[in-house]
């Protein structure tokens, strides 16, 4: 993930999905049970996370790929 980039995470094909600027919107599963990460349809080695404060309010959302860990503030809704 570049730094400043700006990346969504909207409705898409009735799911969620995670729209990274310039390449693709990957359509997200909803999370397996007792699982808080929605995986990329077609290619469940890519998740994302989104974490809470104390509050339940998302504040991060966290970008998986193999080896790698992408950690993304929240900066509107």
């Amino acid at each position: 993930a570049s730094m400043g980039e700006r990346f969504t995470v909207r409705i898409y094909n009735e799911h969620l999905g995670f729209d990274m600027p310039g390449l693709i919107i990957f359509e997200l599963m909803d999370p397996p049970e007792g699982s808080d990460r929605w995986y990329i349809r077609f290619d469940e080695r890519l998740s994302i996370q989104f974490i809470r404060d104390r509050s339940g309010t998302i504040v991060e959302l966290r970008f998986y790929e193999p080896g790698y860990t992408h950690r993304m503030i929240k900066i509107s809704i």
